[in-house]
């Protein structure tokens, strides 16, 4: 299992998380095949996608 933070006053609209560590979560889910990842908090229908 692996934890990644991310400090922001504001939840993205688009993302919750920033592009950038959208890139960043990509990238890592893919090299230890994930096959969940979990948000501490509700997204929106646009943020689940």
């Amino acid at each position: 299992m692996t934890k990644i933070v991310q400090n922001r006053s504001l939840p993205d609209k688009t993302f919750y998380v920033g592009k950038g560590k959208v890139d960043e979560l990509l990238n890592l889910s893919r090299e230890i095949k994930a096959d969940l990842i979990i948000f501490d908090d509700e997204l929106t229908p646009t943020q689940q996608r």
